[in-house]
């Protein structure tokens, strides 16, 4: 690099004004000998881009004004460093415009914003103290161009002022506007009607974003992309890896995109597609924000407090890491245990509706990862909650959602074998296997999960939420004892399945030789119809406690004979306590004594 001393020369000095000809001799060689306007880097513009200018203009203002003594390395004039403007430079530069101005340009917010988000290509300040005990940890003067390309745009933005002479910036406006529109939970259409009568309202030469892609293109300079991958509509297979290049289900033969665009379009649409959010740099986000860092270490610098500093509650189980199921794994892996970042998680599933419909005609299938290496005021907030993988769909992918958990299994098993934050996978053994053969052949699916090496030495693999587990088989029985329309199991399918495998002859379908039609037989679990209508009043008619389960009888359809929208709760009290005294006058002894004894179980 040339030598730049003249920069901090008095803007008079000979030696100042010679430096002048050398930053446009340097920026006439990096753009095209058309090209008029320039960024001007004067101390008034300072490198904004609605601030264009020709060479003579640029001549005045740098004369004038005198030129950013921080922009010593020319990047906003296409030249590539080895050492980007940090974040302490851009800082003192703004410190020296609030000096010489009475304007607030900026939000300081943002500068520690961008200040977590790119550690490697910035400088940290020296007031913020650096860790070294873990020389694993990634070293933060290694700078990725990717992340340095990034940077680069995110800073042009940083340095952008909303409209000539505004103090505030726009990647400022952008983030606050996100902010709002996840805050008010607003449409992709709403937000851009607000963008565009801002537009209208500012000045004609603003650089606000013209709409929400704008925006988003902004903002995914951040990093933390998701990856969308096709899937069969029947859930068969995802075109990943062996399948990427397929345009047919190999298994049930259903085409990959819509038919009549797999050939005509040159975008062709999918017929079902997933996404998969990338765990990694997630977790990288935690380590590079100064705000995360040091809590990542909480469960490891807790058990070195001393006998002066003990656990906030000894007596109560506060956190999994004061649990047997966390202990016998620090015992099982030792070395894996001994490295305070190495990250220890944990995984949710269940299905919502997005659209808030009650008759749950779409739904979709989070799964949700959370870092358990928090403390148990930070690790089950939902800033610390991350959506790996998101199935869209009707009904739930049942064992079906292993096959969507793949592209999250083979990113565990890197992380785990070549490790950024994991323990060396070369000290244990990967091909163990918790079934046997001659286990497994009495199951017919096999978690993928039981890939990690780890997986079968855990202790509790899965934790079952109970409730919504209650609210389930109590839906199940009262559809089926009351035979509710899709709502009850006793289907004509189910009694086609017992003919099959040869059991309980008397459920079989018959064919009724006068009429010429099937006949489904009464089953001895089944309330018979002209019953049903009582069940039905005694439920509607029961006084409850105020506030205790009042929503039941407005669950009741009695001309129509239906139970529609029970919540959890409702199900609860059904189950345990109405369910086994109602129904002891319309059923037999020996199916009355199952339903007691299953509502005692719950």
């Amino acid at each position: 690099m040339a030598d730049r001393s003249w920069m901090q020369l008095h803007r008079g000095h000979p030696r100042y004004m010679r430096g002048i000809f050398e930053l446009f001799k340097f920026v006439r060689g990096k753009t095209s000998p058309g090209q008029l306007f320039h960024i001007c880097p004067c101390g008034k513009c300072r490198n904004r881009s609605a601030n264009s200018v020709t060479f003579e203009d640029m001549y005045v203002h740098l004369s004038q004004y005198g030129i950013c003594p921080s922009y010593t390395t020319w990047t906003w004039h296409s030249e590539v460093s080895e050492h980007m403007p940090t974040f302490v430079d851009i800082q003192a530069q703004r410190n020296q415009d609030k000096s010489s101005s009475s304007a607030n340009f900026g939000d300081p917010s943002v500068m520690n914003f961008l200040n977590d988000a790119f550690p490697s290509t910035s400088a940290y300040d020296g007031s913020v103290p650096q860790d070294n005990s873990n020389t694993t940890f990634p070293d933060v003067s290694q700078v990725d161009s990717s992340d340095y390309d990034s940077y680069n745009k995110v800073m042009r933005q940083e340095q952008t002022p909303l409209y000539p002479g505004s103090e505030h910036i726009v990647l400022e406006t952008v983030m606050k506007q996100m902010s709002i529109k996840k805050k008010r939970n607003k449409t992709v259409a709403c937000f851009n009607d607000d963008i565009a009568l801002l537009n209208e309202l500012l000045l004609a030469d603003n650089n606000c974003p013209e709409n929400y892609d704008k925006v988003k293109s902004i903002l995914s300079e951040f990093g933390l992309e998701y990856i969308k991958i096709d899937a069969c509509v029947n859930n068969c297979i995802m075109y990943y890896k062996d399948y990427k290049d397929t345009f047919e289900c190999p298994h049930c033969y259903e085409p990959r995109y819509e038919p009549h665009a797999r050939s005509t379009q040159t975008d062709p649409i999918p017929r079902k597609v997933f996404r998969y959010f990338p765990l990694g740099p997630r977790l990288q986000r935690l380590y590079k924000s100064s705000h995360t860092s040091k809590h990542m270490r909480w469960h490891h610098e807790r058990h070195q407090q001393g006998p002066d500093r003990p656990r906030i509650d000894p007596d109560n189980l506060t956190h999994p890491a004061d649990g047997e199921a966390w202990n016998h794994f620090d015992r099982s892996f030792p070395d894996f245990a001994s490295k305070c970042r190495n990250v220890k998680l944990g995984l949710a599933t269940d299905g919502f509706n997005p659209t808030g419909d009650m008759n749950n005609s779409y739904s979709i299938w989070p799964v949700i990862a959370f870092p358990l290496n928090l403390p148990p005021n930070m690790c089950m907030r939902t800033e610390y909650n991350f959506l790996t993988v998101l199935v869209p769909g009707k009904y739930s992918p049942g064992k079906c959602l292993d096959m969507y958990m793949r592209p999250l299994i083979d990113e565990l098993l890197q992380l785990y074998e070549n490790g950024i934050h994991t323990f060396d996978s070369a000290r244990y053994v990967n091909d163990q296997n918790p079934l046997t053969l001659e286990e497994f052949k009495y199951w017919t699916h096999k978690s993928s999960f039981f890939e990690l090496p780890y997986w079968s030495t855990l202790k509790i693999r899965h934790n079952l939420d109970v409730i919504h587990i209650e609210k389930n088989v109590c839906d199940s029985i009262l559809g089926t004892i009351l035979d509710i329309k899709d709502k009850t199991k006793d289907t004509a399918k189910a009694r086609a399945d017992l003919q099959k495998m040869s059991i309980r002859r008397k459920l079989w379908i018959k064919l009724n030789k006068k009429t010429g039609k099937h006949v489904i037989p009464q089953a001895s679990y089944t309330v018979v119809p002209n019953k049903r209508s009582e069940i039905f009043k005694w439920l509607h008619e029961v006084k409850y406690p105020s506030g205790y389960a009042g929503n039941i009888a407005r669950c009741i359809k009695m001309g129509e004979n239906k139970i529609i929208w029970l919540k959890t709760h409702d199900c609860h009290v059904l189950l345990q306590r109405l369910l086994p005294v109602v129904i002891r006058p319309y059923l037999q002894s020996d199916v009355v004594d199952t339903l007691v004894a299953l509502s005692n179980f719950f």
